[in-house]
């Protein structure tokens, strides 16, 4: 509906002005302003004239004329012929058979008789009617209960009466598989239980198929192929194509495991950018362990003062190739330092000994590089600790290592110092700990001639000397000149010694057999350590004059060395000596025996491997060929076999459990048995049922 309609014009023709040009604005504020002025004069026309405009509050399209007298919502019925409605029609409540409207369609009215109007010929008591025809039934087969339900049209294999039945469709399955066909040909039919395709009546019998006992590599048979038959090139059929011999190379190429990288395939890793460049191959000149390998390049835990760690007794390795030099330098100056008075790449530990005694520190041929070594009273990091000893170079220590020795107390703690003489001078090596506590030789006795302080088998002046040398000293160790009083002395060298000298002067009585000075001297004697061969004492196989039969340096076989065994020694005919059976030329061996060869199938080149013996079943022409057994897979699935029956072996292409030749063919499981008789019918119709659910009037 046109909403514009009885609208006043003069109201509409000022709201369009709204959007002129700046031109018209001007006039246009002059109008709405005296419109302004009048409507505040004259009031809302709206409580006049409802009618007015549609915006106002009581306005109604229908009672305003506005709407179309004939929509429903303003009372219209558009059934009124003078709203276009036809009364005839039956939305409209009329009825198309009333004379009224014309009668309508005598066919439609029932005034007609039904066999004179359309779809009389699904009528059947119309004359020449056919209710059953595709125009009255869409499908007569689809309802058995219906009256156009025929057995013969739509189920003739059912009955063998209906005109159409064929003994040879109706049986069922390919018609190759039915003997009452003409068609019949089941060899060549999977689906069929006679099925053979070596079978040579079979249209698809090929005697050249290896499963009919058929020979591809016949010529007959084409040749087969050269790989299969036996006559290819190795290489191309079986051979490994990274074997040398057929063109391949397992040294460098990747797919063989060869690594093309490698010196031998011509691989140059230190070539920077190359294609088998390794920043990390030793052998090349830029080698950086440290790139390679950062924990490698690390200074080692202990590498400052404050973070020594502990050190004990025997060898310890070290390595101070990463080490850094430390606070305090200077130290060597109270050691022979060579002009060089501080320890360079040094490392710490601590050292606590568990005995009173000597003190070894060393590592005198035990590193490559000039080493040094000292030792403090606690960690010298605050400069607090004290230089105790030190050393540079060991005597007789090559490569400059260092020997130290210091007198130690039992349970309190030293620092240690290891380091190297230079800047240069770091690497790896191992430092022997030993703490020794000297022998308490004071309480032992005193030798025959006490008096003799030098030993030369006379007590003088020398002797005298001695006593004065030592004079004062104390042990243990039992001091140089320590000879009285008694048996042990008192291990202190005073005025006693003096005159023990004093009374002894002159020649002493030895009894030291050891002693080359005493008359009783045995350089053979067991104490003194001679060589038992010069002695006579000795074994004769060590001493050289044992039987070299006895002594295992002869020949056993020698005659005087008894001659040995005939056999293990060649005097015998060898088929005359054990193992005669395992050698071919001895009358009756047998060499390819299991006392000889353990598994004659083993190795192929042997010349005991025997193919019929080993490998039977890859020649017909081995007398245990058996073509049954050597088809393969199991014996009821093979025809050649007499034990063929493949319908109740799943693992048979021809498994068919429910072909009636089957040995496990059961009619109930296959679905052709009684309802009744297999168990599962309905127990009402096989008269097993409850006779009041079945059928009974029970109460």
């Amino acid at each position: 509906m046109d909403r514009s309609q009885g609208r006043p014009s003069g109201r509409g023709e000022r709201m369009m002005k709204s959007d002129r040009s700046n031109a018209w604005r001007s006039m246009l504020f002059i109008v709405c302003s005296l419109f302004l002025v009048t409507g505040m004069a004259l009031g809302d026309p709206c409580d006049d004239d409802p009618c007015y405009d549609w915006d106002c509050p009581d306005f109604d399209e229908c009672a305003c004329g506005w709407a179309d007298p004939c929509d429903p919502m303003c009372g219209g019925d558009p059934c009124d012929p003078a709203c276009g409605g036809d009364p005839c029609d039956p939305s409209c409540g009329g009825d198309p058979c009333d004379p009224a409207c014309g009668w309508g369609d005598p066919c439609d009215c029932g005034w007609e008789d039904p066999c004179n109007c359309p779809g009389w010929e699904c009528l059947d008591w119309c004359p020449g009617s056919d209710p059953c025809s595709e125009n009255c039934v869409t499908d007569p087969c689809a309802d058995p209960n219906g009256d156009c339900y025929n057995v013969c049209d739509c189920t003739y294999c059912q009955d063998p009466d209906c005109p159409d039945y064929d003994e040879c469709y109706c049986y069922g399955g390919p018609l190759e598989c039915n003997p009452l066909c003409p068609d019949y040909h089941p060899y060549c039919n999977p689906e069929c239980s006679e099925y053979d395709p070596c079978n040579p009546a079979a249209d698809c019998f090929d005697p050249c198929d290896p499963a009919c006992g058929g020979d591809p590599c016949d010529p007959e048979c084409g040749g087969g192929d050269p790989c299969d038959c036996g006559w290819g090139d190795p290489c191309e059929c079986w051979g490994d194509p990274c074997d040398p011999e057929c063109g391949g190379d397992p040294y460098c190429d990747p797919a063989c495991g060869g690594d093309p990288c490698s010196p031998k395939c011509g691989g140059d890793p230190c070539i920077v950018g190359g294609e088998c460049w390794d920043p990390c191959d030793t052998s090349c000149p830029d080698y950086d362990p440290c790139l390679c390998d950062p924990p490698s390049c690390a200074p080692p835990v202990n590498d400052e003062c404050e973070d020594y760690i502990g050190l004990f007794d025997g060898l310890t390795t070290f390595d101070t190739t990463n080490a850094t030099t430390g606070a305090p330098q200077g130290d060597f100056d109270q050691c022979t330092n060579f002009g060089n008075i501080n320890v360079y790449n040094d490392i710490w530990y601590k050292y606590t000994p568990e005995c009173s005694g000597t003190l070894t520190l060393s590592t005198c041929d035990e590193a490559p590089f000039d080493t040094r070594i000292a030792l403090y009273d606690a960690p010298p990091c605050d400069y607090d600790g004290q230089v105790l000893a030190c050393n540079d170079d060991g005597d007789g220590c090559s490569n400059y290592t260092s020997f130290l020795q210091y007198e130690v107390a039992g349970g309190t703690p030293y620092i240690v110092r290891l380091g190297g003489f230079g800047s240069g001078d770091a690497g790896v090596g191992r430092i022997w700990v030993e703490c020794v506590t000297p022998p308490n030789d004071c309480l032992e006795e005193l030798p025959d001639c006490p008096s003799d302080i030098n030993g030369d088998g006379t007590t003088d002046v020398l002797d005298l000397l001695g006593v004065l040398d030592g004079w004062g000293q104390t042990g243990p160790p039992r001091p140089a000149g320590d000879c009285a009083p008694g048996d042990t002395g008192d291990c202190v060298v005073d005025v006693l010694d003096l005159l023990e000298v004093i009374s002894a002067w002159g020649s002493c009585n030895c009894s030291d057999p050891c002693n080359p000075d005493c008359d009783n001297y045995d350089p053979c004697h067991p104490d003194c350590g001679g060589d038992p061969c010069d002695c006579g004492f000795g074994d004769p196989c060590e001493c050289g004059w044992g039987d070299p039969c006895d002594c295992g340096s002869g020949d056993p076989c020698d005659p005087a060395c008894g001659g040995g065994d005939p056999c293990d020694c060649g005097w015998e005919d060898p088929c005359n000596c054990p193992g005669w059976e395992c050698l071919e030329w001895c009358e009756g061996s047998d060499p390819c025996s299991e006392n000889c060869v353990g598994d004659p199938c083993a190795d192929e080149n042997s010349p005991c491997y025997d193919v019929c013996e080993c490998t039977w079943c890859q020649d017909p022409d081995c007398p245990d060929y058996d073509e049954c057994y050597c088809y393969g897979g199991p014996l009821e699935c093979n025809p050649l076999c007499p034990d063929y029956h493949p319908y109740c072996n799943p693992e048979c292409s021809e498994y068919d459990p429910c072909n009636p030749d089957a040995d496990c063919y059961d009619e109930c499981d296959c679905g052709g048995g009684d309802p009744c008789e297999c168990g599962w019918g309905d127990p009402c119709e096989c008269g097993w049922g409850d006779p009041c659910e079945c059928w009974g009037d029970c109460p």
